[in-house]
């Protein structure tokens, strides 16, 4: 995940503007990465921290400066991955317990805590999802003073929680943004069905059902060298409840950025 960044996201200097994390599930492919990082996050940190001693009063202004922007990201995930790094990174509740380091690496916090974690939104709701790994998690938010949302599926079979929260939360008149899993293509439906995972028309259905203006889809297996985009070109013959046309349709990338 650090390759990716470094390609992708170097002029948005993101080892120090990445302030949260969010883990749908414990299966490794989703969480392998986390410990790199989270160091390279740290030793972004410690970079601002150094200072030369003997630099006086300039030098302790900048070092108050700079501890006063330290960034500690919060990890939301099951318990299983905040385990996980705190075995990796010699922590115990994202809290180094070695080598006398007293900088937090990582806020802990679990999908079904008393209270969402800081950020940018006005409703952050973690939703159950079905997959076959226990528990697993959808997320809907809604930016701060703004009418869009933004739904994330997870890892999923088409999963009528998620639309019946997406529908019961959003006004009819807000705008919605859909990233949903579409891991095979339709004609391995049985394999979606057996691994607990969702087709490309499937992830398509539910933007239809939940009225979402947009789409994108993501999670393709490796196995096909393409994506055919055959039902989605036809999309214009499916309609949702109230007659509304299916939304506009994208595809995620790796290193993938766009404006929300």
């Amino acid at each position: 995940v650090t390759t990716v960044l470094n390609r992708t996201c170097n002029d948005l200097d993101w080892r120090r503007n990445i302030r949260g994390i969010w883990i749908s599930h414990a299966h490794l492919d989703h969480y392998g990465g986390l410990p790199s990082l989270i160091r390279a996050i740290s030793s972004a940190n410690t970079e601002e921290m150094s200072f030369d001693r003997n630099g006086g009063d300039d030098a302790k202004r900048r070092r108050l400066a700079t501890s006063q922007r330290q960034n500690v990201p919060w990890v939301m995930a099951p318990p299983k991955v905040l385990q996980y790094l705190d075995i990796l990174l010699g922590c115990k509740y994202g809290k180094p317990i070695l080598n006398g380091c007293q900088q937090q690496l990582f806020v802990p916090l679990l999908h079904l805590g008393p209270s969402p974690p800081p950020g940018p939104w006005s409703h952050f709701q973690n939703i159950k999802v079905y997959h076959n790994c226990c528990p697993s998690y959808g997320l809907l938010l809604r930016l701060q003073d703004s009418a869009s949302w933004l739904c994330f599926s997870g890892d999923t079979r088409p999963c009528s929680s998620l639309v019946s929260t997406c529908r019961r939360q959003i006004p009819p008149h807000e705008d919605l943004l859909l990233i949903h899993e579409a891991t095979f293509e339709d004609t391995d439906q049985d394999q979606a069905q057996k691994k607990k995972h969702s087709t490309v028309s499937e992830a398509i259905s539910v933007a239809s059902q939940i009225e979402a203006s947009r789409v994108l889809l993501t999670h393709f297996s490796q196995r096909y060298l393409s994506i055919s985009k055959e039902h989605v070109e036809n999309r214009g013959s499916i309609t949702n409840k109230r007659g509304k046309a299916v939304p506009a349709v994208g595809f995620a990338m790796d290193g993938l950025r766009f404006n929300f």
